[in-house]
């Protein structure tokens, strides 16, 4: 019952201090609690929010294109050719707008330091959004600011392996292979789940589709990326 208390207090308290900032003017310069807060929270929730569900929209589009041939090599990803992604289109500009607006609207990058937990997310899902509209060097260029600006973040990792697929759907193998390799270290730890099955996934790509890449080696990378995968099922799942 206190515990409830508590928690209801410290919600009221968020949202006064939410209302304050917005009454007086909601900098994003200034690093105080309310602006925090309203930053944080606004941003998480409507902007972002938004934009997530727009991404989720032109995913739908996009699967409906997945058309899959068996009579070939089955590729990791499909990729369906630029003039049929027209469905997709106006989900994927929705989705870079809202990004947009999410960091020029509530970015608190003071000093070096950003203090809006999301801003990260934003930027890695306005990559993702080139990358689907087959804008590769957009996505990179995106991708390359992340890794520059957020070494730390939970976005870092993502962020680096599709920087590499959009070498990969460039041509550009020997990029691709030496950005792939140095995230090998980090697929040695099974900790990062999500990680694993991405980095095994990316890897059996380049070597299904690089002049060098060696098909069994890629047949080992998708096991890992499958059981990672299942690894994670199975440990978010409740008895």
């Amino acid at each position: 019952m206190r515990y409830s208390k508590i928690k209801y207090a410290t919600v009221i308290y968020l949202l006064l201090c939410i209302i304050l900032a917005g009454v007086t003017g909601c900098s994003t310069s200034k690093n105080t609690f309310p602006n925090r807060a309203y930053h944080n929270t606004t941003c998480k929730f409507n902007v972002l929010w938004n934009g997530q569900q727009a991404m989720k929209n032109a995913e739908i589009e996009m699967a409906k294109l997945s058309k899959d041939n068996y009579t070939v090599t089955l590729p990791v990803y499909n990729y369906p050719d630029k003039t049929e992604i027209s469905g997709a289109l106006p989900y994927l500009d929705r989705t870079i707008e809202k990004s947009s607006k999410a960091i020029f609207k509530h970015s608190m990058l003071i000093r070096g330091k950003e203090y809006v937990k999301t801003i990260d997310d934003a930027y890695l899902l306005m990559a993702k959004s080139y990358f689907y509209k087959q804008d590769y060097v957009g996505a990179q260029r995106v991708c390359s600011y992340i890794l520059h600006n957020y070494p730390k973040s939970n976005t870092y990792n993502e962020a680096a392996i599709l920087q590499a697929r959009a070498s990969l759907r460039q041509q550009y193998y020997a990029s691709a292979d030496e950005q792939l390799e140095n995230l090998h270290y980090l697929a040695t730890s099974k900790k990062n789940k999500k990680f694993n099955v991405l980095f095994n996934a990316a890897k059996a790509e380049y070597h299904l589709t690089a002049p060098d890449g060696d098909v069994h080696e890629a047949i080992d990378f998708l096991n890992n990326s499958i059981a990672a995968r299942f690894s994670s099922l199975s440990s978010n799942s409740t008895l």
